[in-house]
């Protein structure tokens, strides 16, 4: 069932591993599951896994959603300090790893977390739930209970979701798609792991990035390999044809972004019909793939959202604030079907105002006087004269930084409030830029608003 499992050019090391149908989960990396090819020991734990999928819709669940029955009265006594009891899952998940535990052995406990998980999420202790989630989410996979992990997973999404933590809805992204992907669900484990790689990219997040780059080739590989074995045909006429050629080109063009090369296996292997997009996936002017199928990016719907969210800064405006007086950024978003809940606001610096230097500056002006003896030409004997050269040296301009990026959750009226910046530098010019995207990939931006920062 498990045992320590490192995968080579990955961040970090699996400790547990579960096989299932043909393939092995690699579970316990910070970044995410991992997905490798088995040799089919697992075949009979698939049905049940495919099963519990059935519940994934691609919606945020409500919270009365979680369907797990315990006793109520000793999850409230246990749930007293829930970093203890994410520090116990986290013990129980390295025991049964290591073999020192098996499932029966960890039920009731688990079950009493599970119980923790429905507790935090109904009382809107958002940050707990994502908490008790990730612990929770390697534990469950090593004990199989699969039900309960799609469960814990959807509800992590519609907490993270909720709390506009982007790190943690590309976190349960990876991990939906990557069950999906396992169950054989090519067009849904594209789209949830296509949504993971977005958002970690635009988050710079390199480990996470790898490990989501590293399922997708999977998915690839899988395709053509079921292509290879004529279980997945192109003909027309064949029932399935139409829906995996469509799928064949979003896995294409999410590929292209990791590298050509299993891209251009794929495209091989489906005979051409695949058509890259150097676009990228979402991208409104990318061209229609051969055969009459939608454009990359649109889910393999026709009718799906080609345009970006609708996202605008109300306040604050361009103009001239201190430093710790800048008002809060707030305004509008997208509430299209498919739009994300969550609001970006990047802040560049553009560097120092080029402005008079106030009379503060130029007081700390240095001021320097050099003398130069010059001696006159002999045989002359008069005296001797100096020249002295008064230079006058303005400070260096000041260090502005890079603040961090302010995030914010979009309100049931489309507004939305992201604070105020913090470790905005007197003397420099900012830019800042609003950014929404869609389940598509389609990202929207604000105009900019340029704040210059103030002495009082």
């Amino acid at each position: 069932m498990s045992s320590a499992a490192s995968e080579p050019g990955l961040p970090g090391s699996a400790r547990g591993r579960v096989t299932v149908g043909d393939s092995v989960l690699q579970l316990g990396r910070p970044a995410g599951t991992v997905i490798s090819s088995g040799d089919a020991a697992g075949a009979d734990d698939l049905p049940e896994l495919v099963d519990a999928l059935a519940e994934d819709d691609g919606k945020a669940p409500d919270a009365a959603e979680h369907g797990v029955g315990t006793d109520t009265e000793a999850v409230v006594e246990r749930a007293s300090d829930v970093t203890a009891q994410v520090e116990r899952a986290n013990t129980l998940f390295t025991e049964v790893a290591d073999g020192n535990l098996s499932a029966y052995d960890v039920k009731d406990e688990v079950d009493v977390l599970l119980g923790l998980l429905g507790r935090l999420d109904r009382e809107g202790r958002f940050r707990e739930v994502l908490a008790v989630a990730r612990a929770l989410s390697g534990l469950l996979g090593l004990v199989r209970r699969w039900l309960e992990l799609v469960r814990s997973l959807r509800t992590a999404l519609g907490a993270a979701e909720k709390v506009g933590d982007l790190d943690a809805v590309g976190w349960a992204e990876h991990e939906l798609g990557s069950l999906h992907l396992v169950a054989g669900h090519a067009a849904v484990a594209e789209r949830r792991l296509g949504q993971a790689r977005e958002i970690r990219q635009r988050l710079g997040d390199r480990d996470g990035l790898a490990v989501t780059d590293h399922n997708l080739q999977a998915l690839c590989r899988m395709l053509r390999r079921l292509l290879r074995d004529g279980r997945l045909t192109q003909d027309d006429e064949a029932d399935q044809g139409p829906r995996y050629r469509r799928v064949i080109t979003l896995v294409v063009a999410a590929l292209l972004l990791v590298g050509g090369g299993v891209a251009g296996a794929v495209i091989r292997g489906s005979g051409g019909h695949a058509t890259h997009n150097p676009h990228g996936p979402g991208n409104p002017g990318a061209p229609t793939p051969a055969g009459g199928g939608p454009a990359p990016g649109n889910g393999g719907n026709p009718t799906a959202d080609q345009t970006a969210p609708n996202v605008n800064i109300s306040k604050p405006g361009s103009g001239s604030y201190p430093a710790t007086n800048v008002p809060p950024f707030t305004g509008t978003a997208g509430l299209a079907p498919g739009d994300l809940p969550t609001v970006t606001v990047a802040i560049t610096p553009s560097g120092p105002v080029a402005s008079r230097p106030s009379e503060a500056s130029l007081a700390a002006f240095t001021t320097s006087s050099t003398t130069t003896p010059t001696t006159a030409t002999p045989p002359t004997t008069g005296p001797t004269t100096t020249t002295s050269t008064t230079t006058t040296t303005a400070p260096p301009p000041p260090p502005c930084g890079s603040p961090s990026p302010l995030q914010a959750t979009v309100q049931s009226d489309g507004t939305w409030d992201a604070g105020s910046p913090q470790g905005l530098i007197a003397g420099c010019q900012y830019v800042a830029v609003a950014s929404q995207s869609d389940q598509t990939g389609h990202t929207g931006e604000s105009d900019s608003v340029t704040l210059t920062i103030v002495r009082k």
